[in-house]
């Protein structure tokens, strides 16, 4: 049965309208930039004010933020750009390069290469500068930052600021230092802050006043995408009966997985709908994460194993279901053997394997496959895509196309969803239909249904070597940005030097004799170089008419067939960030096929034609017919559209401040008051009122919230990389942060048993603060271990809590409600005392093994014999239960038997006589182990 075909635009075209591009050119070998008009209008209407920009997926956000740095790529202004990846930068810094030229600072990198004096030389550089977050925060707190040339800090991917800290602390200290900068906030991910509250929390930490949202169905971006709509040919296929059975009995199994681990949790979940939409959550289980999924893996560490295996298995059915709808069934029938094998070796099989439904599932994939046991040998069927994929393509080459679109004719371009149907893909483009049939089958073995070896000729669909296969972007980052790098270091230096000429200049007596020399300041040399430009003859009108001429000849011509120009056709994954616009940029294709539908795709093929109005494209999007695929479509759809629906009710009742509270509290001092005769009233704290106290804060913990409150709080805070401790509140007070899930984590793991000894050899007050937060006051997923949890799990965490606070007297334990609860401790530990040194805390190491209980000045027999060797590292789960199985042990004495050259392993510990043990530990605890080791069990205790 043929598909069904529609043809039809993306949009409805308005008659007589041409679409509005307008083109910002550049001086001489400064680049243009084409702005589509919903782009001018959002940055006309937003030029003056801190905004954040949520815009929908796919609809240009990169396109915003690039025109955003070109408009700031100035050397009058410096300009940060923080939380971009090394995708982002290999996509922005070339074109921001082609697009900056004179007047333009070219985009800089500063990473953790950049030393800190050419970091401040860059500074002064001015212009774009995309910089880690980690380094910014460092050199704000450490004043290398020039503030007053600071004009505004970009950020890019605002979503993520919801769950890291770096980015608002930095903000923070903007505001504080620099009134008048600007922020600009940039997400496309409406789908992130959707949530009640959300958008409140995002815009307070962004210190942004304005939302500005941006969906496909606003007035300027509709618009704009209808003057030129795309011509798309969609293909509904039809999806055969035990196809379209494996697809539902793969939901039904997540759907009971879903069920299943909601079952498992403590409370039910209650909403506005009740029943009905606790059961509507089940229906995109098969799509996408729940959120009950994301709150479960957000808390692993709480998790019960029951929970970790419903996860396991949900995740392994949802890659089942989209090989069953873009693979073919030999393909799958081999993945779940392999599956099954290797979970049957290893004695764990999954739970939906031995439900009644994976049978039909087996049985249905078999006969897809043709191996089916059953009567009537059958036949393998291919992916019915296959066979529309084949006629689309025999339907572009039919096809008349103008000429002068490229090289070879007009490019084809093919989208799929991952790498592994991309590969299939072009195996069937380079082979044909038979040939892939019969080379699928070979995975399979031959009493299974597998053929041993292809007989079918090779009949392409296209010439095989037309057909490439792009499979990521060919730009190199790290040699981009140390190309980069080394020549913004050596501008750095040469302005640098410029600047010292210069103040020296100024500081020489004015007696009419020194006469200042143009050419330092690089002016003369500029000049030069615009004159040298100028000398180019300008083409004469005889010359402009040949050419008008030659292109309208160029525009009459008509070539034949598409397949007589021999076009190229590439076939690329649409997942990978930024390959679908590089693509389209470097390619300019003339036919798309789209295989898998994705909303993503389709609008920046929308961009690309409204951007590319007069040259022909058309679209072929190919679909399974009311399948799982147009669910995931339609629901990734209205996921977004309900987003912006909660967007739009948030904003109403948004709360922006006329001006950003960023005032510092007074750190509290306790003021001893004296005798009148000792020459005062009181006694004020060493060093004055002015000098806010230090902590020294660990660079891991600013993605936590403490940091800033501790800033909030009036102290300073000096970032460092700290190998013993998160905080030094005093030079003999170390603290240890640690929330509930990673508490947990580090009991198991033996981690805070190692952190705990490094903390007290260096230091007399180690304190273990134990924070909780917000996503622990609910008991949604679980309570956990230290919220009433009675499960074997949780009973062993807590045994390993009690186990740390026996093994170590000196620790003290602070359980806090939240970060603002922790800087009320901090503020009561660090009250008139002295502020740690930076230099002793950096210098404290905690991958030695020397104990602080082992007196340096009476060295053991066996250390003073010893060469001095290298610092030996002790297995923390070993020394846990070796402190377990001898309660009389301490902490050190157990070091010493896992440091001793004599005892290398436990069956040398048992084997080893009193004396032997009398060298290494005291002769009382030397001689209970020996005692322990030699009893004979059938000996009378009376």
């Amino acid at each position: 049965r043929m598909p069904e075909v529609k043809d039809e635009p993306l949009s409805e075209p308005e008659e007589d309208t041409d679409v509005i591009l307008e083109r910002v050119d550049g001086e001489e070998e400064q680049g243009e930039v084409d702005i589509l008009e919903y782009e001018t209008n959002l940055m006309v209407d937003t030029m003056d004010d801190d905004v954040l920009f949520v815009t929908g997926r796919g609809l240009g956000l990169d396109r915003l933020f690039l025109n955003h740095l070109f408009m700031y790529s100035d050397q009058k202004m410096l300009v940060f750009v923080l939380n971009t990846s090394a995708h982002d930068e290999s996509f922005f810094i070339p074109r921001l390069k082609t697009l900056t030229g004179n007047g333009h600072a070219a985009p800089k990198v500063i990473n953790s290469t950049v030393s800190t004096k050419d970091r401040e030389a860059i500074y002064l550089e001015g212009g774009v500068q995309f910089i880690t977050s980690r380094i910014l925060l460092v050199d704000f707190l450490c004043g290398r930052v020039p503030c007053n040339n600071v004009a505004g800090i970009v950020v890019y991917r605002a979503h993520q600021v919801l769950t890291s800290f770096q980015e608002s602390f930095i903000l923070r200290m903007f505001r504080e230092k620099r009134r008048g900068g600007f922020v600009k906030a940039f997400s496309d991910f409406p789908t992130a802050i959707s949530s009640l509250g959300e958008l409140q929390r995002l815009v307070t930490r962004l210190y942004v006043k304005r939302v500005r949202i941006v969906p496909r169905f606003d007035t300027d971006v509709k618009a704009t995408f209808d003057r030129t709509p795309v011509s798309v040919v969609e293909l509904c296929v039809d999806v055969p009966p035990l196809l379209r059975r494996c697809h539902s009995t793969l939901v039904e199994l997540l759907k009971v997985c879903g069920r299943e681990l909601k079952s498992t949790v403590g409370s039910r979940r209650k909403n506005k709908s009740g029943e009905e939409a606790e059961e509507e959550s089940l229906t995109g289980i098969a799509y996408l994460p729940t959120q009950l999924e994301k709150e479960i893996g957000e808390r692993r560490s709480f998790a019960t194993e029951k929970q970790r295996r419903l996860l396991n298995e949900i995740g392994q059915l949802r890659t089942l279901l989209q090989t069953a709808e873009n693979i073919d069934a030999c393909t799958l029938l081999a993945r779940i053997t392999a599956m099954k094998t290797e979970n049957e070796k290893d004695g764990d099989v999954p739970s939906w394997m031995l439900s009644s439904m994976s049978s039909r599932l087996f049985t249905d994939i078999e006969t897809l496959a043709g191996c089916s046991k059953q009567k009537g040998k059958a036949d393998f069927q291919p992916p019915p895509k296959w066979a529309v994929y084949a006629s689309v393509l025999e339907e572009i080459a039919d096809s008349d196309v103008p000429e002068g679109l490229g090289e070879r004719g007009p490019t084809v371009l093919v989208f799929t969803s991952d790498d592994v149907l991309t590969i299939q893909l072009a195996d069937l483009t380079k082979t044909g239909l038979e040939y892939s049939c019969q080379a699928v089958r070979r995975q399979l073995p031959v009493v299974m249904g597998g053929v041993s070896r292809v007989t079918a000729a090779p009949a392409p669909l296209w010439p095989p070597d037309d057909v490439q296969m792009f499979m990521r972007n060919q730009e190199d980052h790290g040699e981009l940005v140390k190309e980069l790098q080394a020549n913004q270091k050596t501008a750095a230096r040469a302005t640098k030097r410029r600047r010292q000429v210069a103040q020296n200049i100024m500081k020489a007596d004015d007696d009419g004799k020194v006469q200042t020399n143009i050419i330092q300041f690089g002016i003369l040399h500029h000049k030069k170089k615009r004159a040298r430009k100028g000398t180019e003859e300008p083409s004469t009108s005889k010359d402009y008419e040949e050419e008008v001429k030659q292109e309208e000849e160029d525009d009459e011509k008509v070539t034949g067939k598409v397949r007589h120009a021999r076009p190229q056709l590439v076939i690329a994954p649409h997942g990978r960030p930024y390959t679908v616009i590089w693509q389209l940029e470097n390619l300019q294709p003339a036919f798309i096929v789209l295989y898998n539908t994705d909303m993503v795709t389709l609008r920046q093929i929308e961009i690309y034609k409204a951007l590319n109005a007069d040259r022909p494209l058309k679209v072929f999007v190919l679909q399974y017919r009311n399948s799982t695929e147009e669910d995931r479509y339609l629901s990734t759809m209205s996921r977004e559209r309900f987003a912006f629906e909660n967007l739009t009710r948030e904003m109403q009742t948004l709360l922006v401040p006329r001006s950003f509270d960023v005032l510092r509290e007074d750190p509290p001092q306790l003021r001893l008051a004296v005798s009148s005769r000792a020459g005062g009233g009181d006694l004020r704290p060493e060093g004055g009122e002015n000098e806010r106290p230090k902590i020294i804060v660990d660079m891991r913990e600013f993605q936590s919230e403490l940091p800033t409150v501790i800033y909030k709080k009036g102290y300073d805070v000096v970032a460092a990389t700290l190998e013993v401790g998160d905080y030094v509140l005093t030079p003999d007070t170390v603290v240890e942060r640690k929330a509930l899930d990673d508490l947990t984590q580090s009991l198991q793991s033996g981690r805070v048993f190692k952190q705990t000894e490094q903390m007290l050899r260096h230091y007399a007050n180690v304190v273990l603060l134990i924070e909780s937060g917000v996503k622990f006051d609910s008991r949604i997923v679980n309570g956990g271990p230290f919220q009433g949890e009675l499960s074997r799990h949780c009973r062993d965490v807590r045994a390993q809590l009690c186990l740390l606070v026996r093994k170590h007297p000196r620790l003290r334990i602070i359980w806090s409600a939240d970060p603002d609860n922790s800087a009320e401790f901090f503020t009561e530990l660090k009250m008139n005392k002295p502020d740690p040194d930076l230099a002793t805390a950096v210098s404290f190491h905690g991958d030695d093994a020397v104990d602080a209980s082992i007196d340096p000045d009476e060295p053991s027999t066996s250390q003073v014999a010893a060469k001095p060797a290298k610092p030996k590292k002790l297995n923390a789960v070993i020394q846990r239960v070796l402190t377990e199985a001898f309660p009389f042990l301490g902490a050190g004495d157990v070091r010493k038997l896992m440091m001793s050259e004599k005892i290398k392993c436990v069956a040398d510990l048992f084997r080893a006589d009193k004396e032997t043990l009398a060298e290494i530990i005291s002769d009382a605890h030397a001689e209970r182990i020996a005692l322990l080791t030699s009893f004979d069990f059938g000996a009378n205790m009376d």
